[in-house]
């Protein structure tokens, strides 16, 4: 028997949602636990990582994405 798991999805925007504590310092809102793991799901922690470092730095340094 196949188990199925759904699972309410969140927009993006809310996944990668961080909240400022001080200046450099960062709290999750929200972080994923995906079914009979033992811990959360790294994509969404990189990725909040990224949204806090981007806010902590000059604008000129930002993530260069090619178009």
């Amino acid at each position: 028997m196949v188990e199925s798991h759904q699972t309410a999805h969140e927009p993006i925007s809310t996944a990668l949602d961080v909240e400022k504590l001080e200046e450099n310092l960062f709290r999750s809102k929200s972080l994923w636990h995906p079914p009979r793991t033992r811990g959360v799901f790294g994509g969404q922690v990189v990725s909040q990582a990224l949204v806090s470092v981007t806010s902590c730095v000059n604008p000129v340094y930002g993530v260069n994405v090619r178009k």
